[in-house]
Order: structure tokens, then C-alpha cells, then sequence
């Protein structure tokens, strides 16, 4: 009975499908007796081909959904290589996950240097004793970046030097590149004219060119021989100092001057086989209660993974933009789901043929998947060539993020893309595949001659993807809304100094003064020179420019209750950074060093050293001297932009040389760029020698320190744009096909005397509905994002109003922006030609 039904069922359908394609034969009966992985081979290339010809009869509909899934494809991509470089991949040194930071004390976001800096004897304490560290390193913490001068081949070149204990290299495991590091009488000697040369200095400067191993060159006009070049992996200004290069080496000895120079050392040490964290943060502290005495700087060990000391601070950043991608391909997905399902209406007929002539569900399926999947691999290879471009700029970028130099499409990467390619494919195809397989043919094919309806269900699950759509754009658009906040909230803070309109130039020479008379000489000439230059309204000359970490505090009274900061600085400091004099005077020509010793301080300062008021005139007790405070002044955000000033002195440098560095400010009312060339062509009178490149604007600082919050920025934003287009390419295509569908009702209500306003209406109030659905869900989306990336704010609440508010009114305007078109279309129809087409 059940074998007579099927045979008449089979019968009626080869009678419907021969009346609709003559000449179609049924299938053979007897199925192939290939082996199985034979036939899902010829299967498989069977749906390959099918594939692309499908793709290629519909060639612009392939063209974009492979230009979407390869922004999307680029951008993960792109991403993922961040998040490996900074995260995921081990660090360029032998079984890395052994290495340890030891700082003093926990850095809380202060002064860098304050927080991780550790005297010399300590360390030899903690090697010495500290059963659970192989080996415990330092490098010197306060080597002024671009303080001494490469002459002799070519224009001048400033160049920074890294100073780090003899076993250095050894703990981390790196061996030169060529040539040799020093020998223990180098070491002794704090080199003895050896250097070793980073291989960016070497292969840029010398052309790598390995003959200069064992030949001299000039640095601070001084010979000295190089003995050996770093391999490329050690990138140390992009794993310990972003920001700041390391361009050649020399030794840090034990003895006792550099013993006296209290804490200079960052210490990086080697965990012995089997030792923990927890162990070896247990024993450095007995270690150093043990050998607590007169005379040794306090030393607050804490140890942690050398990885979280590099790459920890961009940890969130690095994760929030993790989570905004997959927001992204999510998007991706819900769009091209709905691309699909709307395609696959004028192909159902065709997918019920196949069906009458022995597919089976599960081809059909494995059919439609395989399209799906072309495009993916298409968009996916479209998408490798984004990321390779992303990660190239992203290297090139000079943002302070550790290790964001070495961010490149590796195989990590590679293999990432192709998974993403591929569960994109399968995501987006998997709905539009199974719904139209799972179709009645013979329903579909009677339905011939009367038009395709996708009927309610398929209006209800197109409008549900782009409710998601809607919902998941929302919570991109207050992410990105509130980065930008903070970043607003940044630039405006209080800086103490107006950047715009002032730049700064290295001006010490590559050799000391000869005596302090040249020193003053030196100074007056290169402000006058300067300061007669056009356009140039005032100049002044300071050791530190400002957002520029450097740890020199002295302190202020017995005890040392007040620590100020110290900045050694010249008449006219002042006027040229901008700060505001709040009382008092200004240094003069006359401050030298046969006047009494004279001081400016902050608010800050004053504030703590005379409580009751009234600095100026009177005398504060620093470093063992007395000073005359003569002027009090704005504080200044001296080490960031998201950290409270802190106390804060300045010290005329006609009386004291306590400075390593001369930086010229100059402030101006023309631009920026004619700013700069008058300050360069002042300072090539006063000395020729100097590096012509040197000279940078205040706001090249500034944007500078707040670089990598706004590389998050922008990463953001534009993830959001892209949602936010593809939202509303997704309201746009759900409405254009319900107009579509519903031309017949239209016509009839027209017919009946609707106005075509009233059907205008009509649309956008139901293309609102799925904006406002969207939105009820994506404000929820968006909370949670918010409070994962609270940590990342700065001046603005997770919960901002005004960012929920300004989301949810930009989302409604693109929904109505997208419901317009269609809307539009429907009222302006001809009643009876859209009843004729109907019909």
C-alpha cells in the first residue's frame, strides 16, 4: 500500500515536471556502485561548479556579498592579529613564559619610573639568595631618549642609549646578531669604547653592512668600536619602552657610584624549573626583609609575568576590540542571511525541479551551502588582502603600544581567516539553505504563472535578522560613542600649557660645554636668535618637555613630607608653554648663579608647603639649601593627560647644570610649519651640527601621549560604521521586499481611495517598528557593553545619556533614511497596473 502510494505520488510529480520541462527524464534507478568517497567527490566538485555558475548568473548580487564578507573577513583578521601579537604569541625570547617583571611596589598608573625602579644592591640580593629566580637582570630606567649625537656619516642623527647588567641578554635568552657582547673588563669599564648597536640603527644608518663589527664610529664626537649588533626579534623599545628607542648598549657595572644613584634599575628575572609567581613573590620579600639596613633605598618587590608588565595595559583595549568585531560579523551574517533569503524566492522553482528529479533535502542543502561557501572563500581571500594591508599600517604606527610593532599576518593569522571565512559561510548560508530545502516542491511548482510569495513566516524571519541587526549596530554605536567621550574628555582636560601654536627643539650639542661661562653663552644666543626670528613671540629653554615622564624629585623640608617633581628652566618658560603666572614673578637673565637661589613652584606645591598662604617672598629648605620662592604658577599635567597634577618646582638653569637635556619652546602666531622653520634656520646659526629633524609641535605631543586611546577610537568608529551601513542595507532590503510582496493589497487599498501618503505612512511607521525593536534589544546590548569597557573610560559614565541617546536617535534616522526609498515607491504605483501585475 505505502509502495503503491509512493509510485502514484512519483507518477503525479513527473507528470507536473515533464509539463513544465519537456523533455525531462527521470532519474535511473539503480544507484551508482562507486566507492563512497568517490561519489562524495564527484558530489562535491558537482556543487563546486554548480556553484559558481550560479554565483556568475547573478554576478552583482556575489559581487557584494564577497566585498561584505571580505570587510568583515579583513577587519577580524585584522583584529585577531593585534590581539595575537599583544596577547597570544609568545614573547621573542627563550621559554619566555619564565620571565618575570620585578617592580617596587604595584604600578597604579602614576609616574613609571617611580613605580618600577630598584637600587643595584637589591637585585644582587635577590640573585644571591633567591632560590626560586635562575637569574635576576636590570636595565637603567633614566637614559633621556635622544641625548646623544651619531656624526661623521651623513646628517647628525640623535640616538638613546640602553644601559643594562651584565647578564641581561643572558636572562632573556638573546644572542647577537653578529659579532659578541662584552667582555667582563667592558663591563667593568661601562664598555671601555664598545658599543653594541640595535639592528634597526644598523641596517638603516650602515646598511647592514657586517664589516662594521670591529670598526669605529663617532657618537658625542667620542670613538668608539662596535663589537657586536642585536638580532631583529629584540625589539627593546617596543617590549619594555614603547615610545622610546634603544639604539645602542652599554654595560651598567657593579660599583659603588652607581650603587649611590639609588634606585635606577628595572629588574627582569628568570624563574627557576618548578617555580611559581606566588613562590617567588614569597621569597623576594624575605629576601629583602633580611637585608633591610642604613643606607639601602626602600625596595617593595612585586613579581609578575613579564607578558602582563608588556602587553597588560592594552589588555582591555585589545579584548573590547575582540568583542566589537564579532559584533561586526554578526552584523555580516544577518545581512547576507537576508540577502539570501530574499535571492532564494525566485529560486525555489528551480530548487523544486532538482528535488522532482531525486535530490534529496540534503543535497539541495549541501548544494546552497556550497554557494554560500564560495563566496565566503571569495570574500575570505578579498578579506586577507585588507588584513595584510591593516597590519602593515598598524606596524608602521608609532602609538606607545607595546609590541603593536610586531602585529603581522602569520600563520596564526592565515588559519584565523580561513575559519572565519569558512563559519561566516556556513552562518549566513545555513537559514536561507534549510528553509528553501525544506519547501513542498509540488506546492512551489503549482505556483508557477501566479508569482512567489514568501509568505508571512519568511517577512517574520527577515524581519527578525534585521532586528538583530538593529540591536548589535547599537551596541557598536554607544561603544564608539562613549570612546569618543572620553576622548573629548582627554583633550579637554586642564592641561597647565596651551599646545596650540608652540613647538619645542633638542638644542644640546653632541659634546659638553667646555665651561659653565659657554654653557650661559650657548643658552643666551640661542634665545635671541630664536626669539628674533619672524613670528616668533616667545621662547624659553627647559630640560623636560612636558607629558614626558622623567623621575628627578627633590625634596622640600626635613623628612621629606613634600616630593616635588624639578624642572630646571629658563626666563621666558613660561610665556612660551602657555602657563599662567598665578602670582609673583618670572625667572630673568639676572637669576644666575651670583643671585641667591630662587624657585617658582606650583599651586600644588605652595599649597602643601605653606598651607596658610603667602609663598612668594618666602624661603622652602630643599635638597639641604634655602630657596627663595619668587613665583607660584598653574599646575601642569606633567607625566599624562588622564593623571592629576602632582607637585611641581622650577629652578633657573643660569644657576644650576643639574640637566642632561636643552629643549627650545617657542610659541608663535603663524603655523605650526612656519613656527618650525623659523625655529630651525635660528638654531643653524647658533650651532650647524645639530640635527635638523628635531623639532616638534606641543600638539604633536599631545597627540602623541593619547595616541593609543585614539587608535581604540578609530577602530571603534569605524566598526561601527560599518554596522551601522549594514543595518541600514539590511531595513532597506526587508522593506523593498515587503512592498514587493504586498503590490496587490497596495493596489486594492489605492483602488478603494487610500491616498498615497497614507500608504506612505504606512510603511515607515512599520519600518520604525523594526527600528524600535531593534533598539529595545541593542540598549540592552549596549549596557553590557558599556561595563565591560568601563575600564577604559575617562571623564563619562558606562551609562551616559546622552551617548544612549544620541545612538538610538542616529539608528531611528538611518531606519527612516531606508524605509523613505521603498515607502515612496509603494504610494507613487499605478493602481491598476500594480492590480494587473497582481493578478
Amino acid at each position: 500500500m505505502v509502495r503503491a502510494r509512493r509510485r502514484f505520488d512519483d507518477d503525479a510529480r513527473w507528470t507536473l515536471v515533464r509539463r513544465l520541462m519537456p523533455g525531462a527524464t527521470a532519474p535511473a534507478g539503480p544507484a551508482d556502485q562507486a566507492p563512497r568517497w568517490r561519489r562524495w567527490a564527484d558530489d562535491l566538485a558537482q556543487d563546486l561548479t554548480m556553484g559558481v555558475r550560479a554565483l556568475r548568473r547573478d554576478p552583482g548580487l556575489a559581487a557584494f556579498a564577497i566585498l561584505i564578507v571580505g570587510l568583515g573577513v579583513g577587519a577580524s583578521a585584522t583584529v585577531f592579529s593585534v590581539a595575537n601579537a599583544l596577547l597570544i604569541r609568545p614573547l621573542p625570547f627563550h621559554d619566555p613564559d619564565r620571565l618575570v617583571f620585578i617592580s617596587n611596589g604595584e604600578w597604579d598608573g602614576g609616574d613609571r619610573r617611580s613605580a618600577v625602579s630598584v637600587q643595584l644592591s637589591h637585585m644582587q640580593d635577590l640573585r644571591e639568595e633567591g632560590r626560586s629566580f635562575d637569574d635576576v637582570a636590570g636595565y637603567y630606567l633614566f637614559d633621556r631618549p635622544g641625548a646623544h649625537v651619531l656624526t661623521g656619516q651623513g646628517e647628525p642623527q640623535r640616538l638613546t642609549l640602553l644601559r643594562v647588567t651584565d647578564n641581561f641578554f643572558p636572562v632573556l635568552g638573546v644572542s647577537p646578531h653578529i659579532g659578541r657582547f662584552f667582555t667582563p673588563e667592558e663591563v667593568a669599564a661601562a664598555g671601555g669604547g664598545s658599543v653594541v648597536l640595535n639592528h634597526r640603527l644598523w641596517s638603516t644608518r650602515f646598511a647592514s653592512d657586517p664589516a662594521l663589527v670591529g670598526s669605529t664610529i663617532l657618537i658625542d664626537e667620542e670613538p668608539v668600536t662596535v663589537i657586536g649588533v642585536l638580532p631583529p626579534s629584540f625589539d627593546f623599545s617596543s617590549i619594555f619602552e614603547p615610545a622610546n628607542s634603544a639604539d645602542y648598549v652599554l654595560p651598567f657595572p657593579y660599583n659603588a657610584e652607581n650603587e649611590r644613584s639609588g634606585n635606577t634599575l628595572a629588574l627582569v628575572g628568570r624563574l627557576a624549573p618548578g617555580a611559581t609567581i606566588e613562590r617567588a613573590q614569597a621569597e623576594a620579600e624575605l629576601v629583602v626583609s633580611r637585608r633591610e639596613r642604613e643606607g639601602r633605598n626602600d625596595f617593595a618587590p612585586f613579581v609578575t609575568p613579564l607578558r602582563e608588565r608588556v602587553s597588560g595595559e592594552f589588555r582591555s583595549a585589545t579584548l573590547l576590540l575582540v568583542g566589537a568585531v564579532a559584533l561586526v560579523m554578526l552584523i555580516v551574517c544577518a545581512n547576507l542571511s537576508n540577502l539570501l533569503l530574499s535571492r532564494g524566492l525566485a529560486r525555489r522553482q528551480e530548487l523544486s525541479i532538482r528535488a522532482a528529479l531525486g535530490g534529496s533535502r540534503g543535497r539541495l542543502t549541501r548544494q546552497l551551502l556550497t554557494e554560500s561557501l564560495v563566496m565566503a572563500v571569495a570574500g575570505g581571500l578579498v578579506g586577507l588582502a585588507i588584513a595584510l594591508g591593516g597590519t602593515r599600517l598598524l606596524a608602521r604606527l608609532d602609538v606607545g603600544v607595546a609590541l603593536l610593532s610586531g602585529v603581522r599576518v602569520d600563520a596564526a593569522v592565515l588559519g584565523f581567516t580561513l575559519v572565519a571565512a569558512v563559519l561566516t559561510g556556513v552562518l549566513f548560508g545555513v537559514m536561507p539553505a534549510l528553509r528553501l530545502s525544506l519547501s513542498s516542491p509540488e506546492g512551489i511548482l503549482r505556483e508557477r504563472g501566479r508569482g512567489t510569495s514568501g509568505g508571512r513566516g519568511q517577512r517574520r524571519l527577515q524581519s527578525s535578522l534585521v532586528v538583530a541587526e538593529i540591536a548589535l549596530a547599537c551596541g557598536l554605536l554607544v561603544g564608539s560613542g562613549l570612546l569618543v567621550r572620553s576622548f573629548a574628555g582627554v583633550l579637554g582636560v586642564e592641561r597647565g600649557f596651551v599646545a596650540e601654536n608652540a613647538v619645542a627643539m633638542r638644542i644640546d650639542p653632541s659634546t659638553p660645554f667646555e665651561s659653565e661661562e659657554a654653557r650661559v653663552a650657548y643658552l643666551n644666543e640661542s634665545i635671541r636668535r630664536v626669539s628674533s626670528a619672524p613670528g616668533v613671540e616667545a621662547v624659553g629653554v627647559t630640560d623636560i618637555l612636558p607629558l614626558v615622564s622623567f623621575n628627578r624629585r627633590w625634596c622640600i623640608d626635613r623628612g621629606c613630607p613634600i616630593v616635588p617633581f624639578v624642572r630646571v628652566v629658563t626666563e621666558g618658560y613660561f610665556d612660551a608653554l602657555g602657563t599662567d603666572l598665578v602670582t609673583g614673578r618670572d625667572f630673568t637673565v639676572d637669576d644666575d648663579r651670583d643671585a641667591p637661589l630662587r624657585i617658582v613652584l606650583n599651586e600644588l606645591t605652595a599649597g602643601l608647603a605653606f598651607p596658610e598662604g603667602g609663598a612668594v617672598g618666602r624661603s622652602v629648605r630643599m635638597n639641604g639649601e634655602d630657596w627663595e620662592v619668587i613665583g607660584v604658577v598653574r599646575p601642569t599635567r606633567h607625566v599624562h593627560l588622564e593623571q592629576e597634577p602632582g607637585p611641581e618646582v622650577f629652578v633657573s638653569m643660569r644657576q644650576i647644570a643639574d640637566h642632561a637635556s636643552l629643549f627650545l619652546i617657542a610659541r608663535g602666531g603663524g603655523s605650526a610649519a612656519d613656527l618650525i622653520d623659523a625655529v630651525r634656520r635660528g638654531m643653524t646659526v647658533v650651532n650647524p651640527e645639530l640635527p635638523r629633524n628635531d623639532v616638534v609641535s606641543l600638539d604633536g605631543i599631545v597627540r602623541e601621549v593619547t595616541s593609543p586611546r585614539r587608535l581604540v577610537l578609530w577602530l571603534m568608529a569605524g566598526f561601527a560604521g560599518f554596522a551601522l551601513l549594514m543595518a541600514c542595507i539590511g531595513i532597506y532590503g526587508v522593506v523593498s521586499y515587503s512592498v514587493r510582496q504586498r503590490k496587490p493589497e497596495m493596489g486594492i487599498r489605492l483602488a478603494l481611495g487610500a491616498s498615497p501618503g497614507s500608504l506612505r505612512r504606512r510603511v515607515m511607521r512599520e519600518t520604525l517598528a523594526l527600528a524600535a525593536a531593534g533598539l529595545a534589544i541593542g540598549l540592552f546590548v549596549a549596557w553590557g557593553l558599556a561595563r565591560a569597557m568601563s575600564g577604559l573610560l575617562f571623564g563619562v559614565e558606562g551609562l551616559d545619556a546622552a551617548t544612549f541617546g544620541t545612538a538610538a536617535a542616529l539608528l531611528l534616522a538611518v531606519a527612516a533614511l531606508a524605509g523613505f526609498v521603498p515607502a515612496t515607491s509603494a504610494a507613487a504605483a499605478d493602481p491598476t497596473e500594480t492590480l494587473r501585475a497582481g493578478g
